[in-house]
């Protein structure tokens, strides 16, 4: 008889991690699954070292072929209606399989639930939550356009049936294979959710976050959304739209937005996805912040003074049309902003002499002591404006 659910994990040298992994699935308070096991022609024995036991399956790769053929290959021979995805290096929670299986019984229309997350050091002690909401389809098609979407691909439980007709996870990408897979979900117009308890811990480790930052996360993150942004609206500018999305300092150089070019983009992104009015006003909202928001920061340095005016105008015209509170109110302060152009110059520049002052070898304890804090972290992230560039 089929398992409800299977628990996929790709693996190469997973080493004493990954004991822990499936350890915590096997003690799971639902115990209708599989824990199918891809591993990636690993040379350190921790897949053999794993207990013997009929729950567990494992696939052998002949040959490295990195995740995300790996997953794909466990996609297509998984034996669940639900595929629940754990890294090698993460811990689920006893009631966390539970917990999403209740959901989807109980929300026949959600193909992808996500839950709460902890982040946790290389030793398990506590460095941050991820606590995202996505309540309706309004709030993932806002949270995707922005790119601000905080699901934790290790949280992820996915309806295997759906992800197998949107062709799998891409294997022309090297890495953001899951924001990726948001996004051809939204074009699906699928529904997805978050189970509002924390229910997987992420492991937080040199190697991981290396991988995390490394170029081609940036690359292929770009690409799909680039990709992505050209199906709500051909023709448009996809890769400037993104940069403002992503609030880039490179959007005051990219080639500049046609005028009314934001308002075409959110009239075919809204016929499209065929929001309904109350959705379309959510993601017009959205835009608009973004289009605020990098307004501001091209004010405060990113864009050269004498060119902040006339390349500000449509962000400003689309703020000021579309945005709420403070969005709107910056779209119409735009002429005081162009007139003090100069002055959010040295702005920046005051910002920046502090930022290299607060890299330098000299703070590493304290820089260090503030990203283990949660409040400092937020506020050395805003001073440093640690904004991710592909």
């Amino acid at each position: 008889m089929r398992p409800q659910v299977t628990v996929l994990l790709a693996v190469y040298n997973g080493g004493a991690y990954l004991h822990e992994a499936v350890a915590s699935v096997l003690s799971q308070t639902f115990d209708d699954f599989e824990v199918l096991i891809v591993d990636d022609s690993s040379t350190d024995g921790a897949v053999d070292a794993l207990p013997h036991d009929a729950r567990i399956r494992v696939l052998r790769n002949q040959r490295n072929l990195g995740q995300i053929p790996s997953l794909n290959r466990g996609l297509r021979e998984a034996e669940g209606e639900l595929v629940a995805r754990l890294d090698h290096d993460d811990v689920c929670l006893p009631h966390r399989l539970e917990r999403q299986v209740a959901l989807f019984d109980r929300e026949p229309e959600v193909a992808l639930a996500a839950t709460w997350v902890d982040i946790v050091e290389a030793d398990g002690s506590l460095w941050t939550h991820v606590q995202p909401r996505i309540d309706s389809f309004a709030d993932f098609v806002t949270q995707i356009v922005s790119g601000h979407v905080h699901l934790v691909h290790p949280s992820l439980m996915f309806r295997a049936n759906v992800v197998r007709e949107l062709g799998g996870f891409d294997e022309s990408l090297n890495a953001s294979e899951d924001q990726d897979l948001y996004r051809r979900l939204v074009l699906a117009r699928r529904e997805a959710r978050v189970v509002p308890e924390t229910l997987v811990r992420y492991r937080r480790h040199e190697q991981q976050m290396t991988i995390a930052k490394s170029a081609a996360v940036w690359e292929s993150d770009a690409r799909s959304y680039n990709r992505f942004l050209s199906e709500l609206s051909p023709g448009s500018s996809a890769n400037t739209i993104r940069l403002m999305l992503r609030n880039d300092a490179r959007f005051w150089e990219a080639p500049p937005l046609a005028p009314g070019e934001l308002e075409s983009f959110l009239d075919a992104a809204t016929g499209t996805l065929e929001l309904d009015e109350a959705e379309g006003f959510a993601l017009a909202r959205t835009l608009a912040r973004s289009a605020a928001t990098t307004l501001v920061s091209g004010w405060a340095g990113d864009c050269k003074a004498s060119a902040f005016g006339g390349r500000s105008v449509a962000l400003a015209r689309f703020a000021k049309e579309h945005g709420i509170g403070s969005s709107r109110a910056l779209g119409g302060a735009a002429p005081i902003l162009s007139a003090t152009a100069p002055v959010g110059t040295h702005v920046g520049s005051a910002r920046e002499v502090v930022a290299k002052a607060l890299r330098s070898n000299a703070l590493a304890g304290p820089r260090e002591r503030a990203r283990n804090s949660r409040l400092l972290r937020r506020l050395y992230a805003r001073v440093l404006d640690t904004r991710s560039y592909d």
